[in-house]
């Protein structure tokens, strides 16, 4: 990829361009092959794809263990790949729209719920659920 994009296109700040890129080439691809980059890009959280949604809501914050939370750096990174593919690729995913829909209220419970527990979450770790609430 880099031969094909140029030296700028590495590290951290440019995970965009990277991402971009290969919407690009998914956006060539038929709407039932989507589903594989969604199954990957949603791996992480797979679990808040079972079920019915206000049933998995429920069960998300039922479930949620504070020593088993997905840390929020990599929360953070989930949510704005899937912006990037809401963004790019809207037109590919309109049968995938609720799965994503019940992830992002699976996540935004657990996140709330983590907020209302806050006096056993590390501080370090209350500011970057804090900028995942916005």
């Amino acid at each position: 990829m880099k031969n094909k994009t140029g030296s700028k296109t590495q590290g951290k700040s440019a995970s965009g361009t990277r991402m971009a890129i290969v919407l690009r080439f998914l956006a060539g691809t038929q709407p039932e092959e989507i589903q594989f980059f969604l199954d990957l890009l949603s791996e992480p959280v797979k679990h808040f794809k079972n079920g019915e949604c206000h049933s998995a809501v429920l069960r998300a914050v039922e479930d949620l263990d504070l020593s088993k939370v997905l840390p929020m750096g990599r929360q953070h990174g989930i949510l704005n790949s899937l912006e990037v593919v809401l963004k790019n690729v809207s037109h590919l995913i309109s049968a995938y729209l609720p799965k994503i829909l019940q992830i992002l209220l699976c996540m935004t419970a657990a996140v709330s719920h983590i907020l209302d527990q806050r006096e056993k979450v590390r501080v370090s770790e209350m500011l970057a659920s804090r900028s995942l609430n916005r």
